[in-house]
């Protein structure tokens, strides 16, 4: 071997470096989700409203489907549906104790 053929192997392992640079600095820039639509959050049909932790075993969550909420019980041995009813609307604002909460600053509730 000479010195012509160990250039040329030092060449090939920069050129697969900077594409393996090039990709990383790609992905970077564009994330995991390369030729993905990106969806508008109000676009989604199925969201997470809450979650809360029971135990180390079993979890309770709140999704919303469309118009409907579902409380969902997760665990070790399955999933349980709880309970299901029609979503509050979004201008809606419901506070923990069941009292709706003050109207936003600007907006007249009165007719």
């Amino acid at each position: 071997m000479d010195i012509v053929d160990y250039a040329r192997y030092a060449g090939a392992l920069l050129f697969t470096l900077g594409l393996l640079g090039l990709g990383f600095l790609v992905l970077r820039r564009f994330g995991p989700h390369l030729g993905a639509t990106m969806t508008d959050a109000r676009a989604r049909r199925v969201n997470i409203v809450e979650s809360r932790l029971i135990d180390a075993r079993r979890r309770l969550v709140v999704i919303r489907f469309g118009d409907r909420e579902h409380l969902v019980l997760l665990g070790a041995s399955g999933e349980q549906l709880i309970a299901s009813e029609t979503a509050p609307s979004q201008d809606e604002s419901v506070s923990i104790s069941g009292e709706t909460a003050p109207a936003q600053p600007g907006r007249s509730d009165e007719s």
